[in-house]
């Protein structure tokens, strides 16, 4: 292809590593492998490729930065780079004699490169595009950055750079100088920058229409925000939150008259928001929010369309005389109280009138006021505060309606104290509480709402749960899981009578639920005020270290639906009475200390669709199946890694995902097994129905998929990791809906039937380590979905075939040791066994219906686990 200029790749699953062949495209001026699965290092002739312009080698698993770097400087005309997502925990390269003198984008994003930005990047006089965000780079951020002529987009956000903002940075000639045009010349390979929370991202396919940046954000810079950023009329976005500046706002920062978005949040800056800033007539998103700033927020121009969460977390910003949306004037702080000096017009005493306080007056209404001292008052005995703030709202004939309104922040302020870390979202200066993070209040008006939900989940809260909860009595949602709380519940709060869904999973509660009542001496047991909650929909404790037995109360807790005790160290038999919780549909006991068998009136269970019990020491699997069979609509069955040493029962002919891996099975592999209904007829469709818990698989070598919908699993069968005999049945060949057939590491034996091409929809086809013998069947090529194969470590010979998807196989896994590449070596015919076998002398008939997946691996490493992850 010796013509050939432009060949795009990205985006596929090309594996293997990058071929040497590329190199001998010499005309190649632009190469996209992007996003496919190659691997390896850069092959060193690609030095070679001297009319090279654009190379994209992103996320492409790719290792060793020092020797790519070392060879792609070869390639004198190379002015775009795109190494982003390789090189993973490597550190950065300081090799100063590495020269890229043509370079103008260099993309090193998410590599978790370690060390500091290089000095031969110094040398890259001609960069215009500059992103190395998400590395572990530290140090401090070189001023020779602001030297470079033509750089008009840098990203250093999310990193470890300390010390000041170079002032250099302040002066780039491109973003102060409007007759310097940025050069718009397409890169021939586009560029995609994601657009915030919505998951999407935006195209460029030239680089002059990239927006002018300079960002940051999440490092740990310290010291002022230069006045002189202000110079830079043709930046189009400053990020810099999420560090430890500290100081004033430069008024001067007006003078950044194209800027479209300025953040500033999450840092230690004092003095006011200056109103020069309302200059900024493109200024679409703006930021000041978890800072140290104080006084009125500026009114007019773009400072009219920015919410209320620009502003938060400054205890002394209150609004402007200008019109703000509702949701803005909740989240403007409060003023000081009128004093003696106070006008007498502006001391009015109509708190029924002012819902948080009059702007035209600066009046503060009592009950507002009495909002602001429960927050920010001391902390003195929560008896004393009660009298402290009953003698209030006599002093100011504080009606009951706005009283309530008081208790109800009063409450919730002190579910702070008890924890030892912040609250995003909460603060003092929103009286409304319904405005807080994680809040949720009814309808009622404003001066008798009631707070029903409270949904702090995912927070990374520390501390313990304070008493002052039980004080929500309207509260129906409670919602504090993956957090690091400890210590123990207050009685309390189980004692709330519209409390519908309980969440406290994933925490490190340790013996966390008290004992109340009758159960007072015994420690760890869950509260009989909890097990006979009428009003609970949902209960979740998953993930902590709750002991005892489950004494649930089925016919006190009518309106359960879901119950999850997995993942704790629960013991004794599953108690019967579970079953008489007839609304339940989800029940996860997973990964507890349980033993014994499953209770007989299991089977009484019409409404139950999801149950896992895996991770206990149950027994008896035929009588499990016997009652669990009765549960009409069940779809989500997780018996993993009980029932020790038993025998499999039961017909299976909806089965399509059977995982028998890593067990001691031994025998024959059941003819039945290549006759499953669900795999050979296309006509008969998976239930894609989804199973309400969600099913993880693990991947080598770290992570999982998670599987939603039952029907998005590749149908499978894994027999490996056992100590099966025997030969490998041609009628495997009938199985044309299978994707994956593992069989390796067993002790199979014969040749490798032709009929094998059959499975059309192959994907995975592993053999490895058994005895197999003979030649590997030409007819194989015709799999054209097959992406992983293997025969490695038989006693194959012959001559490895070509074509097809032969062609992409890596020789080190799928053929090492037992046959050789083109070998020509004498095969001994050997004869197809016609006897089938049995697995632990136990006939394997699969043929009648259930309609969910069935996984009975025994050891950690099988891959299946319930849908939670281990306990941190």
């Amino acid at each position: 292809m010796i013509h050939l200029v432009s060949l795009y790749l990205g985006s596929n699953n090309f594996h293997g590593p990058i071929p040497e062949t590329f190199s001998s495209c010499h005309s190649s001026s632009i190469l996209d492998l992007s996003g496919d699965k190659l691997g390896g290092e850069v092959p060193s002739n690609f030095k070679n490729l001297q009319a090279l312009t654009s190379l994209s080698l992103s996320n492409t698993n790719i290792t060793n930065i020092s020797a790519a770097l070392g060879i792609l400087q070869k390639c004198k005309n190379l002015t775009f780079l795109d190494l982003n997502r390789n090189f993973q925990d490597e550190q950065m390269p300081s090799d100063v004699n590495l020269q890229f003198k043509n370079l103008r984008v260099l993309l090193m994003q998410n590599c978790q490169l370690r060390r500091s930005i290089p000095l031969w990047l110094r040398g890259c006089k001609m960069l215009q595009l500059l992103v190395l965000s998400w590395n572990l780079l530290g140090e401090t951020v070189p001023s020779w950055l602001g030297n470079f002529n033509s750089l008009f987009y840098l990203d250093l956000s999310n990193n470890l750079f300390t010390g000041e903002i170079p002032i250099s940075l302040t002066g780039l000639q491109t973003l102060t100088n409007r007759n310097n045009l940025i050069d718009g010349n397409a890169t021939g390979i586009p560029l995609y920058k994601k657009t915030g929370g919505s998951g999407g991202s935006l195209q460029y396919k030239k680089i002059g229409s990239l927006p002018p940046t300079i960002d940051l954000s999440y490092n740990k810079l310290i010291g002022p925000i230069w006045p002189s950023f202000g110079n830079l009329k043709s930046i189009h976005v400053l990020k810099l939150k999420k560090n430890e500046l500290s100081g004033p706002i430069p008024s001067d920062l007006s003078g950044m008259s194209s800027l479209e978005i300025l953040d500033l949040s999450h840092n230690k800056l004092t003095g006011e928001i200056p109103s020069s800033l309302v200059k900024l007539g493109f200024l679409s998103k703006f930021s000041v929010a978890y800072n140290q700033i104080y006084g009125e927020i500026p009114t007019g121009g773009q400072f009219l369309t920015f919410p209320c969460s620009s502003f938060e977390g400054n205890n002394g910003l209150y609004g402007g005389d200008g019109a703000f949306t509702s949701c803005q004037l909740a989240h403007r702080p409060l003023p000081p109280p009128a004093t003696a000096a106070t006008p007498a017009s502006h001391r009015k005493n109509d708190h029924f009138r002012c819902a948080v306080w009059d702007r035209s007056c600066h009046w503060l209404c009592p009950h507002c006021y009495l909002l602001l001292l429960v927050w920010l008052g001391d902390r003195e005995a929560k008896g004393e505060r009660r009298n402290y703030h009953q003698k209030l709202r006599q002093k100011h004939s504080v009606s009951k309606p706005i009283w309530r309104a008081i208790q109800v922040t009063y409450w919730l302020s002190m579910v702070s104290p008890c924890l030892t870390s912040k609250i995003d979202g909460w603060n003092s200066t929103a009286s409304d509480c319904c405005t807080w993070t994680g809040v949720t209040c009814d309808n009622s008006t404003y001066l008798s709402k009631r707070v029903i939900g409270l949904e702090l989940g995912n927070k990374r809260l520390t501390g313990m749960i304070c008493e002052s909860l039980a004080g929500l009595d309207q509260l129906r949602i409670l919602n504090l899981s993956h957090n690091l709380l400890h210590g123990t519940l207050p009685a309390k709060v189980f004692g709330l009578q519209n409390l519908e869904v309980l969440d406290l999973s994933n925490n490190d509660f340790v013996d966390s639920i008290p004992p109340i009542g009758k159960m007072s001496s015994i420690s760890g047991y869950l509260p009989e005020s909890l097990v006979n909650s009428p009003s609970l929909i949902t209960l979740d404790l998953d993930n902590n270290t709750l002991n005892g037995a489950i004494n649930i109360n089925c016919s006190a807790m009518i309106h359960l639906v879901s119950l999850n005790l997995g993942s704790n160290n629960f013991h004794g038999p599953i108690p019967e009475s579970i079953s008489y919780c007839q609304s339940l549909n989800i029940l996860n006991l997973s990964k507890n200390k349980l033993g014994g068998e499953i209770p007989y009136n299991f089977k009484n269970f019409q409404a139950l669709t999801s149950l896992s019990l895996s991770k206990n020491n149950l027994a008896n699997i035929s009588g499990a199946l016997g009652i669990l069979q009765h549960c009409k609509n069940l779809t989500t069955l997780i018996l993993s890694m009980n029932f020790q040493d038993e025998q499999i029962p039961g017909n299976f002919n909806s089965l399509f995902y059977l995982d028998l891996s890593n067990n001691s099975f031994t025998g024959g592999i059941p003819m039945s097994l290549t006759g499953l209904q669900t795999l050979t007829d296309r006509n008969i469709s998976t239930d894609g129905n989804a199973p309400c818990v969600p099913l993880y698989k693990t991947r080598v070598p770290s992570g999982s998929l998670q599987y939603n919908k039952i029907g998005s699993l590749p149908p499978t069968l894994d027999l490996s990791c056992n100590k099966l005999t025997g030969p490998i049945w041609p009628s495997f060949g009938n199985l044309t809906r299978l994707h994956v057939l593992k069989l390796n590491k067993n002790d199979l034996s014969g040749p490798i039937p032709d009929s094998l091409s059959g499975m059309s929809s192959l994907e995975t086809l592993d053999l490895s380590y058994n005895k197999l013998s003979g030649e590997i069947p030409t007819s194989l090529v015709k799999l054209n979905f097959l992406s992983k194969f293997s025969v490695a470590y038989n006693q194959l010979c012959g001559e490895i075939p070509t074509g097809g998807q032969f062609l992409t196989f890596p020789i080190q896994v799928s053929w090492e040791k037992g046959l050789g590449a083109r070998d020509f070596a004498f095969c001994q015919l050997v004869d197809s066994p016609r006897e089938q076998m049995t697995i632990i002398g136990l006939p394997f008939a699969v043929g009648s219906a259930t309609g969910f997946v069935l996984t009975l691996t025994s050891f950690f490493r099988s891959g299946w686990v319930f849908p939670k992850p281990e306990r941190r």
